[in-house]
């Protein structure tokens, strides 16, 4: 709750809760808050008050109404301004909304799998093998994945769903040879190396 705190008199410390709503200030014992001091006009000054703002409007007093000791016919109050009221003053407490920024939860990228074969999944088929590489975020996807789009005069481009780059087809590796193919072959060049002669009976 807003409120006014009682600064240069004799009852310097005081507080005045001020409710949400028009509230009336002055001499006269018709005002919401009664202020008897000689410079206080009858009818000094009104305030609006809401949850998280007070703004006063003087209603024309002799002696004027003072912000920070500037005259003003009407002003918004800020927390620990001062309010003058002809010579009396009035510090304002003024509650600060408290604002809380939500804090949301980061959704975690789903990660990069491999299929029984050995060969890289697409990120949102798992049991799907990938066909393109997004050349700018590394990503894999299969065919139904990668947004197709087809140049005029041109072969079709696919680019990344989730950073829109280009991706490029995944090019199958050739299936490793036996290993007997590869001792064959070894065989067979290092048998060219030698000269085979028939011995004399």
């Amino acid at each position: 709750m807003a409120k006014l705190v009682v600064m240069n008199r004799e009852d310097a410390g005081a507080e005045i809760d001020l409710p949400c709503g028009v509230i009336r200030l002055g001499r006269a014992a018709d005002n919401d808050i009664c202020l008897t001091a000689a410079s206080i006009s009858s009818h000094h000054c009104e305030l609006a008050v809401a949850e998280f703002e007070v703004r006063v409007r003087d209603l024309g007093s002799t002696n004027g109404t003072f912000v920070d000791r500037r005259p003003a016919a009407e002003a918004v109050l800020r927390d620990g301004q001062v309010l003058g009221l002809g010579n009396v003053e009035l510090r304002v407490v003024c509650p600060l909304p408290d604002i809380r920024i939500p804090v949301h939860m980061r959704e975690e990228e789903p990660q990069a799998r491999l299929l029984a074969d050995g060969r890289a999944a697409c990120l949102h088929h798992p049991t799907a093998a990938a066909d393109f590489t997004c050349l700018q975020c590394g990503k894999q996807w299969c065919g139904e994945c990668s947004k197709e789009l087809h140049l005029v005069g041109g072969r079709a481009r696919h680019f990344c769903p989730a950073c829109s780059g280009r991706c490029q087809r995944i090019v199958p590796e050739a299936p490793p040879r036996p290993v007997q193919t590869h001792l064959r072959r070894a065989w067979a060049t290092v048998k060219r190396g030698f000269t085979w002669r028939t011995p004399k009976r």
